[in-house]
């Protein structure tokens, strides 16, 4: 594994309180959620944690991640870690709104980004994380 590769896992894990003790949760690389745009970098994928805080993984938890990589080569140690606000809410925006949401992160970054990664993440429950936490008792109440 290579030391960027190193340092973004310890990022993450560091970054998202809910991970286990260490060695049980991990980064896991995939697809970016949004376009990224012509001459940025970006590395994506899924911090994969157990259900349940120091019991096998019946069924692991995925959480959304997005690194906006920093044009600082290397970059500060320490990113910039946006946590949205509110339960339920996603830094993403919803399915029909990612790219507007995500121009406008590369743009609203760009100071940051000058010298640290900004790293996304979506919360456990919230829009693309894994499993989903919807309640459809309560979506037919309020129907």
């Amino acid at each position: 594994m290579s030391a960027w590769a190193r340092r973004l896992l310890a990022a993450a894990t560091f970054a998202l309180a809910a991970l286990p003790a260490a060695g049980q949760g991990r980064f896991v690389p995939g697809p970016c959620i949004g376009e990224v745009p012509p001459g940025e970098m970006a590395t994506c994928g899924w911090v994969e944690l157990p259900e349940r805080r120091g019991e096998p993984a019946r069924r692991p938890h995925r959480l959304p991640v997005m690194v906006l990589r920093s044009r600082a080569l290397p970059p500060a140690p320490d990113p910039v870690l946006y946590l949205e606000g509110g339960p339920g809410l996603s830094p993403f925006g919803p399915a029909d709104g990612v790219d507007e949401r995500m121009e406008a992160w590369w743009s609203s970054t760009a100071g940051f980004r000058r010298t640290r990664d900004v790293i996304l993440y979506e919360p456990r429950g919230a829009g693309r994380a894994e499993p989903a936490a919807d309640c459809p008792e309560l979506d037919r109440l309020a129907a």
